[in-house]
Parts: structure tokens; sequence; C-alpha cells
């Protein structure tokens, strides 16, 4: 998981966010945190991540979130 926030789930109490990242550390996933992305390409037998700090990290198949927006349009 690549965000560029230093933590994840900002908005949960910080012993629950801490928590899920251990957990999940336990399976396997990987974190890094408080990067930025910069480019994202298809590259032979998967995808290549440039980050900001000049990284390339490499995986089978990226999910990317942008974010989200409420769909307020039209509720006065």
């Amino acid at each position: 998981l690549v965000d560029k926030r230093a933590e994840i789930l900002a908005n949960v109490d910080r012993e629950i966010s801490r928590s899920l990242v251990d957990r999940l550390s336990h399976f396997g996933m990987k974190f890094v945190l408080g990067v930025e992305s910069e480019q994202l390409r298809r590259v032979r037998g998967g995808v290549e991540l440039a980050l900001a700090s000049g990284k390339k990290l490499k995986a089978e198949v990226a999910l990317v979130a942008l974010g989200r927006q409420g769909n307020t349009a039209g509720l006065g």
C-alpha cells in the first residue's frame, strides 16, 4: 500500500490504525507511507510504480484509489 499520508485511516483512532498495519504486515502486506507516487506504468510481468523519492516498486497488479467525492448535486 502506497499513500502520501504518514498514516492510514487518519480519521480512525491511532491505536486501531497501527493495529491494522501490524496485522496486515504479518500477512505480508507492505506499507510505503509519507511518499507520493509519480508514475505507474506497465512492464513485463506486471506494473512498476515510480515514487517521488526515486524508489521504484514492482508488482503483478495495481489497484489505484484516487479518493472520493460526495454525490450532492441537486440537494438544495
